[in-house]
């Protein structure tokens, strides 16, 4: 009796297990935007004031191409723009932007009934472009401009909860493991249309981010049968 009793409880574990599993051909939509702006007006301690905006877009579309493997692609765009206005004329601002794109490959383990961990590989490339304008009231110029092109591979762990049959509640250490390659060029202008320097650049950079869970991140995954 204990013993049927003993093979019961797995047997109905390893079904609740088991159909918590995402089927081969399951498509995997997700993706993240974010958006921030700030404003600090001069006061009596400073003459100058800062402007500050920036947004990011990255929509992700995969299929399971095994169970509980989700193999995709994702867009990645986005841009930047701070102002520093000094009393009463005088302005610096600089922008950039950035779009590209790339391939991810996600696994997910089955730890108990609609609960998962998971990992998420990403390899992408973005071509980058930043601008400095400079502005006294008088002259007005691109000070510097910069164009380059990077490649990154990022992995990111988490945890994922089926809440229904379609969506997925997750928590990720985002980018915790983080290798990329950079390569540009760079502009500096001295007065308008004079050339001070110009500069190339690669960049070769590795990080394992220990603080982690600064990065942590919660989101929602849609996981369609």
């Amino acid at each position: 009796m204990k013993r049927f009793i003993l093979l019961s409880i797995a047997i109905l574990l390893f079904a609740s297990i088991t159909k918590a599993q995402i089927t081969i051909g399951s498509t995997f939509i997700g993706g993240s935007l974010n958006f921030s702006s700030d404003k600090n007006e001069p006061s009596l301690t400073t003459d100058v004031g800062t402007t500050n905006s920036s947004w990011a877009v990255k929509p992700q579309i995969g299929k399971a191409i095994r169970e509980n493997k989700i193999l995709g692609i994702f867009l990645n765009f986005g841009g930047a723009i701070n102002k520093q206005a000094r009393v009463p004329s005088d302005l610096a601002q600089t922008k950039n932007s950035f779009y590209g794109g790339g391939v991810f490959f996600r696994n997910y383990f089955s730890i108990a009934n609609r609960f998962y961990l998971f990992g998420d590989a990403s390899l992408g490339v973005i071509s980058i472009k930043n601008e400095n304008l400079f502005d006294n009231g008088a002259t007005r110029f691109i000070s510097y401009n910069s164009k380059s092109i990077q490649s990154s591979l990022y992995v990111t762990p988490g945890v994922s909860f089926a809440a229904s049959q379609k969506v997925h509640l997750e928590a990720a250490l985002n980018n915790l493991l983080y290798l990329s390659l950079t390569s540009g060029k760079s502009k500096e202008y001295s007065t308008p249309g004079v050339l001070f320097r110009e500069t190339k650049n690669n960049n070769l950079s590795a990080s394992a981010n220990a603080n982690g869970f600064n990065n942590l991140y919660v989101g929602i995954r849609f996981i369609l049968p």
